[in-house]
């Protein structure tokens, strides 16, 4: 899949090569992982908190559940080797938290569509193993929120995709 190594290029032609520029992309997409976990966890939290009852347990508020799920996301020692490393799984990993806010954000907006479009097609450039999140997408879709599949903004998001996925 090309976009990891077109990246892996642009920061050795931009900054030179080194051990450490070979994994500064890893760092920085694992910095960007950590924020969109929190944002993520914030969207999870205030569409689950309606459900809740108050029974006489503590509830957390939207805030706390997102800084505890940064902190047990930035202390797990898999995601400190994967963004420590220079292959190509913090950039996935990075694309595919940044895929999944986005499809969120195009649950509630439409006018996202474009965006969830063009992550999914970058998910699938850098690494096969990222389409997983398809059928997760589709099975989310019909069991949830079948209404969407009448929409042309979610044709047009898969459109996008493949014709970004169209290099490979």
């Amino acid at each position: 899949p090309p976009f990891s190594f077109w990246i892996k290029y642009l920061f050795f032609s931009v900054f030179g090569d080194s051990i450490f520029i070979a994994r500064l992309p890893a760092i920085l997409f694992g910095v960007g992982s950590v924020f969109l976990i929190y944002f993520i966890a914030m969207r999870i939290f205030n569409e689950v908190r309606p459900l809740q009852t108050n029974a006489g347990i503590g509830t957390l508020d939207s805030q706390k559940f997102a800084l505890l799920a940064v902190f047990l996301f930035a202390i797990n020692s898999a995601m400190i080797w994967i963004f420590s490393s220079a292959l190509m799984e913090p950039i996935l990993i990075f694309l595919l938290l940044l895929n999944i806010y986005f499809f969120f954000r195009f649950l509630e907006d439409r006018r996202f569509w474009w965006i969830f479009g063009i992550t999914l097609g970058f998910v699938a450039l850098t690494k096969y193993t990222g389409i997983f999140l398809a059928p997760v997408y589709f099975f989310y879709l019909l069991f949830l929120n079948r209404s969407l599949f009448k929409n042309w903004r979610l044709y047009s998001a898969i459109g996008l995709s493949i014709l970004i996925f169209l290099p490979v």
